[in-house]
């Protein structure tokens, strides 16, 4: 009975170069020219086996393995097209009755080709596979147990330290930082630079954030670690963006500048690569959910980026600085996260006023929110009346201030008035005055005294007029005596004519 394999299995560990239980996208243009191989070589045999295109019965059967092996991670995914997405390139599946393959077929008897091209061989197959599980348990004694591996991998490098991270983090991380160091000679020479031997290791965002905390916090306590463990790793500029967010995010932001300034000062990179790692960056710390990543990249990057030599970035700064002010304006303008922090803190001293007519919440500063505040608690002013005190809405606070004034101003005119006219009714002084009109003057004529002056009816006069007391010419329509109660207004109020204007 011939067994029939799916190229996602037992082909997969033989391209699977880095050993992380899937295939990149080198990894799989390293498949598909092997598969056109073989089956030029099936074509080409007078009775061909049968090779089933299309042996799916059902949809959900992508991931299914005959063995109980879980290095390559399938379960991770819920369907095929889903796994092929994750490594951005089109799936390839193949299903041939691999008894049937010629016995000189490179399967049978030739070592992968890729093997050649390792400096460090002792943890690798045959085929060019980096061994983990092998390479950890020869190194430690291990608190749990994982599957021993001869010429194939059965457990991912990242399932390797998750799975000592949940019986001791602390011995999780050693084992990471040991593996890091360990694996560089296994990195390929520079002929074969497309060959990604161990990139699980520092592709940090596939791990789970409990791990990347605890590896944070290990980071925090050794200052060089960077410099020590980072600086000259084979794929450190593989990977340099992912890692200097995961730095930002977790404060680590001296040992971030200096992977940033590594990379602006790279002398592998052409100015594209800078471009791209830069909007990489500034991409990965837009997501949305928080301003305290980009604030530390922008602390990190404008500086360097300011003082980079080249013309390309120098020109893109200014425009990479408004991204960043406007990405961090528009966080916390929007998101909930940052309704009192940040640049809205201001709003804390007015929290208690968020259910009145005025919300603090509706205003981007404390400037426009008082400006609000002021309109709204002196609305009233535009709605007084003018009153012949001359007191002004602008002088008090609250309307019920300014009621409070003005009533007490009628009230003291009133008392004045009545004052008034009993003194009247005890003066029995004979006063003379005019009666002047003027087309200066508005209303009826005027009482006037004409003084020591000479004034007959018919006289045009200049008198003193409001409260500023203009000059401006009238005309005597009578004259007479009377007691100062039969006048219409206080005697102290009757003012003097001027003089008497000859013709």
């Amino acid at each position: 009975m011939s067994n029939v394999f799916d190229f996602g299995d037992p082909w997969r560990d033989r391209f699977d170069f880095d050993g992380d239980g899937k295939l990149d996208i080198i990894e799989k243009v390293h498949k598909e020219v092997e598969r056109q191989r073989i089956i030029n070589e099936i074509n080409a045999k007078d009775d061909p086996p049968e090779i089933d295109w299309d042996d799916d019965d059902d949809d959900d059967d992508w991931d299914d393995d005959d063995d109980d092996s879980d290095w390559d991670d399938d379960d991770d995914y819920d369907d095929d097209n889903e796994w092929d997405n994750h490594f951005y390139f089109p799936g390839i599946r193949l299903s041939v009755n691999y008894n049937d393959i010629p016995d000189n077929s490179p399967k049978a008897t030739q070592p992968n080709p890729a093997h050649e091209f390792y400096k460090n061989k002792e943890f690798l197959s045959d085929r060019g596979i980096i061994l983990y599980s092998k390479a950890i348990k020869a190194h430690f004694d291990l608190p749990v147990d994982i599957p021993d591996e001869t010429d194939a991998p059965h457990t991912s490098f990242r399932k390797i330290i998750m799975t000592l991270f949940e019986h001791d983090p602390d011995f999780a991380i050693k084992v990471w930082v040991w593996c890091l160091d360990f694996f560089k000679t296994y990195y390929p020479k520079p002929n074969a630079a497309n060959y990604h031997t161990h990139g699980s290791i520092l592709h940090i965002s596939a791990y789970p954030g409990r791990f990347r905390a605890v590896l944070a916090e290990y980071i925090k306590s050794d200052p060089s670690f960077t410099s020590k463990k980072l600086a000259d790793h084979p794929e450190i500029l593989t990977y340099i963006s992912e890692i200097v967010l995961f730095l930002l995010k977790f404060d680590i932001t001296e040992q971030a500048a200096y992977l940033i300034e590594k990379a602006l000062n790279n002398t592998e990179w052409n100015t594209q690569n800078l471009v791209d790692f830069i909007n990489e960056c500034i991409q990965s710390a837009s997501d949305g959910k928080e301003v305290e990543t980009m604030r530390a990249l922008r602390s990190c990057v404008v500086p360097l980026l300011e003082s980079h030599t080249g013309r390309v970035i120098h020109d893109k700064t200014p425009k990479w600085i408004r991204e960043m002010d406007a990405y961090i304006k528009n966080t916390e303008q929007t998101s909930n996260r940052y309704k009192y922090s940040g640049a809205n803190a201001w709003r804390k001293k007015y929290k208690s006023e968020r259910y009145s007519v005025i919300n603090p919440l509706n205003y981007d500063s404390e400037e426009e929110y008082l400006a609000a505040v002021n309109k709204q608690k002196y609305l009233w002013r535009k709605y007084c009346r003018p009153n012949k005190f001359g007191i002004s809405p602008d002088s008090f606070e609250t309307r019920a201030d300014y009621d409070a004034a003005v009533n007490k101003a009628y009230e003291e005119a009133a008392k004045e008035e009545i004052n008034q006219k009993k003194a009247a009714q005890a003066d029995k002084t004979l006063y003379s005055f005019c009666k002047v009109a003027s087309d200066g003057l508005s209303g009826s004529p005027l009482y006037y005294f004409p003084g020591d002056l000479d004034v007959h009816v018919g006289d045009k006069v200049v008198i003193p007029y409001g409260a500023e007391n203009i000059e401006v010419q009238g005309l005597v329509i009578s004259t007479g005596e009377c007691y100062s109660s039969a006048f219409n207004c206080p005697v102290s109020r009757i003012k003097k004519i001027v003089r008497v204007i000859k013709e």
